[in-house]
């Protein structure tokens, strides 16, 4: 199940993109005080930044295995970014797994997907052999 974002996601995302915005504006404005006297920079970048953050997808890098990697039968389905892949659980080669991090070879096509994901490396690798059953037990499994 995907986490919907919520008010507090959006709220915490927008302050912190605009207290970047103040930093890089106050930095520049030090620099070169006239540049932005004649200009409308400062009400077309905050515009930006608040459409930005308010349209923006899901958060890919805080979302966790559980919501990127799900069985369906004998089916492996990775979810990442609008991305959404199906293959054989049969097909999976090898996986590569870090810190929040899961890399995932298909048997036969050569075909990779890098998953960044928000869990340790026990953590993925737990949800992983899970999902794969006995067939990780074929794979090569790297910890990196």
């Amino acid at each position: 199940m995907i986490r919907k974002r919520t008010n507090k996601d959006i709220f915490i995302t927008l302050v912190a993109r605009l207290v970047l915005f103040a930093g890089l504006y106050f930095g520049v404005s030090a620099l070169w005080p006239d540049l932005f006297e004649h200009t409308l920079f400062l009400p077309i970048a905050l515009l930006i930044t608040v459409i930005s953050v308010v349209l923006r997808g899901d958060f890919d890098t805080n979302r966790r295995p559980e919501q990127m990697l799900l069985k369906e039968g004998e089916k492996l389905i990775l979810i990442y970014g609008e991305n959404k892949t199906m293959m054989p659980i049969a097909q999976v080669e090898s996986v590569a797994i870090d810190e929040n991090y899961l890399g995932i070879i298909e048997k036969n096509n050569g075909n990779g997907y890098d998953i960044m994901c928000k869990g340790s490396q026990e953590q993925i690798y737990h949800h992983l052999k899970n999902i794969l059953g006995t067939h990780i037990e074929n794979c090569k499994v790297q910890l990196l």
